[in-house]
C-alpha cells in the first residue's frame, strides 16, 4: 500500500511473508553442521522479530524445510506437497515441486504447491475442471500468445477455495501454482 506522501506500507502478514525469504536465505548461507544451523536459526529469528515487531519461533527440519511461528500464525515451506493437502485437490503427476508451503491466516489454512510441469497451461486447466467438476468455478481465464500461454481458475466448495495458475514461457515447461484455502 502506498501512502499520500509516497511512502510504502505493508501489513504485518505481508512483512511476515517477506521474512520467510530472509529466513531461507540466511539459513542457506549458514553452511553445514548443527552448531552453524542453530546460530543461523537464532540470527534469523532476531531478523524476523526486528522486521515484524513480534515474537518468532523458527525451526529448520534439516531437509531444506523451514517453519516459522508468530503470534499472527505460522508459515512453513519445503520442496514437497505440504502436510494436510486435501485428497480431492489434484497435484499434476509430472509436477516437479519447487516449493510447498502452509500459512495460517484469518481466512483459513492456506496450502500451496508450485513447480514445473511438462503439461501446457490450457490442458492443466481442463484436467482441473474435470477433477473439480463438483466444485463451483468462480473465475476462469486463459490467454495464448507467441511469448507463452497462461491459464487459471478459481473454484469454491463448502467454504473452501482452490486456485490454479499455470504459465508457459517457451522452454517446454509450465510454471504451476496451486493453492487450497480451508474454511476457518
Amino acid at each position: 500500500r502506498i501512502g499520500q506522501n509516497g511512502a510504502m506500507f505493508t501489513s504485518r502478514p505481508a512483512r511476515t511473508l517477506a521474512s520467510v525469504s530472509i529466513a531461507v536465505s540466511l539459513l542457506a548461507a549458514a553452511g553445514c553442521g548443527k552448531a552453524a544451523e542453530k546460530v543461523a536459526e537464532k540470527a534469523t529469528e532476531e531478523a524476523i522479530e526486528n522486521q515484524t515487531g513480534g515474537q518468532v519461533d523458527l525451526d529448520v527440519d534439516g531437509e531444506g524445510g523451514v517453519s516459522i511461528e508468530t503470534e499472527d500464525g505460522s508459515i512453513s515451506s519445503s520442496a514437497k506437497v505440504p502436510e494436510g493437502w486435501p485428497d480431492d485437490v489434484p497435484v499434476p503427476d509430472d509436477l516437479q515441486i519447487m516449493m510447498g508451503g502452509s500459512q495460517d491466516t484469518p481466512q483459513g489454512l492456506v496450502l500451496t504447491v508450485s513447480g514445473l510441469s511438462s503439461t501446457e497451461p490450457k490442458a492443466l486447466l481442463e484436467e482441473f475442471k474435470a477433477a473439480l467438476a463438483d466444485w463451483e468455478i468462480s473465475g476462469e481465464s486463459s490467454l495464448e500468445a507467441d511469448s507463452g500461454n497462461v491459464a487459471g481458475a478459481q473454484w469454491e466448495l463448502d467454504g473452501r477455495r482452490v486456485v490454479l495458475s499455470a504459465t508457459s514461457g517457451g522452454q517446454g515447461n509450465s510454471q504451476v501454482l496451486i493453492a487450497h484455502t480451508a474454511a476457518p
